[in-house]
């Protein structure tokens, strides 16, 4: 199925890669590889005790999973913290843990959620545009069906031809058995394609996953005794079939990349962003891919006298500033125990005088003089004449 007679295998996905699909018999989270191999495996209680893992989205550094069932969180989830999964952070799933959040989607700039709704609130099923800091809802747009389950985004795309998918989210609905189109930029709903449908005909169609390689559509039908992958071309057209192991596949992406390697880290802000001449002061470091162990440089004249971990997006570190370092902008640069580096250009600036700290003006009338001191030591720093 996979390759034609004298070929050198290249899988399901000529261009390689993993998929990561949830297992929601098992309760696990797998990792496969492009000959559909198991290579690795998490548990969902890693890193939520809810148990209802709905969808999945890679952000083009780490995964994020969207739980429903109490949680009602969004989890953006680190694979390289060893044998287990470690929480970076969470976000609010809309709106305000009302109805059951489903798949998830990232387009470059902000989060895509899928809600089936509420009868209890009278929610209907929509889909909402979340701010990637806070969660905060940008929009809200309720859906043309019943009960929406996976979703992809689609970005940009043509093949060789110049045929190309619509831009915008794509997602399956369960009692339509069918792929709906959200155009983003003018937030319009088209139809897309019915849901493919195994040997077993049309009775056991029940779409769950979708995503988007930039070349095909790859979906998940999970109806307990038909539980296959599919490929599909920019129009819908079933090209592949893959019979699973799992007896209820969900949601699955498709990532270049093995996501347990730890990629270098990459350091996103610092606070306080700057520190005074012979300045001590506890600096902290936030960023994604940090590891315990890690090191950190602020350049010459700075001197990094202790660092506390705290997890992989975030480290404080204590430092001391020299009487003499050379002022402006420098760089922060982490090296994790692996040996990579990243590095926060201009995040960090050393100034004359600690804008946190002040200063105690005193004049002496006797000698005609304004003292200034810093207020967080003895040193003597400057005089001016009042004559």
């Amino acid at each position: 199925m996979f390759v034609a007679d004298g070929e050198d295998s290249v899988g399901i996905n000529h261009r390689g890669g993993f998929f990561y699909l949830l297992d929601n018999d098992a309760d696990v989270l797998v990792m496969l590889d492009r000959n559909m191999v198991q290579v690795a495996s998490w548990p969902y209680a890693d890193f939520t005790s809810a148990g209802y893992v709905q969808g999945l989205t890679y952000d083009g550094a780490t995964l994020w999973a969207s739980v429903s069932g109490g949680d009602d969180l969004l989890y953006q989830l680190d694979l390289a913290a060893g044998d287990s999964i470690e929480t970076i952070r969470t976000l609010p799933a809309p709106p305000n843990g009302q109805g059951a959040v489903r798949d998830i989607a990232w387009d470059g700039d902000v989060f895509w959620v899928l809600n089936s709704g509420s009868a209890t609130y009278n929610n209907p099923p929509e889909i909402f545009q979340l701010d990637p800091e806070d969660g905060a809802i940008l929009s809200r747009h309720e859906l043309p069906s019943p009960e929406p389950r996976g979703m992809c985004f689609v970005g940009p795309n043509a093949d060789s031809y110049g045929r190309s998918a619509k831009v915008g989210c794509y997602y399956t609905d369960k009692d339509d058995d069918f792929v709906y189109v959200f155009e983003t930029s003018r937030f319009i709903f088209h139809d897309g394609f019915p849901a493919p449908a195994g040997p077993r005909g049309d009775n056991y169609i029940y779409p769950l996953g979708i995503f988007f390689d930039g070349e095909k559509f790859w979906t998940t039908n999970s109806s307990g005794v038909a539980d296959h992958l599919f490929a599909l071309d920019f129009e819908g057209t079933k090209t592949q079939r893959v019979d699973l192991p799992y007896q209820q596949p969900g949601a699955v992406v498709w990532v270049g990349l093995d996501l347990r390697q730890a990629p270098a880290p990459l350091i996103q802000g610092a606070a306080p962003g700057t520190g005074g001449l012979s300045a001590h002061k506890t600096v902290t470091v936030r960023g994604v891919g940090f590891r315990d162990g890690l090191t950190v440089d602020f350049g010459v004249g700075v001197t990094v006298d202790s660092l506390t971990f705290i997890d992989s997006s975030e480290f404080t570190t204590y430092i001391t500033i020299d009487s003499d370092a050379d002022l402006g902008a420098r760089n922060i640069t982490v090296t994790n125990p692996d040996g990579q580096q990243g590095i926060g250009v201009g995040l960090f600036s050393v100034v004359e005088f600690d804008p946190s700290l002040g200063s105690l003006w005193i004049l002496d009338n006797g000698g005609n003089t304004l003292l200034r001191y810093a207020i967080n030591d003895d040193e003597f720093v400057a005089n001016y004449s009042t004559a």
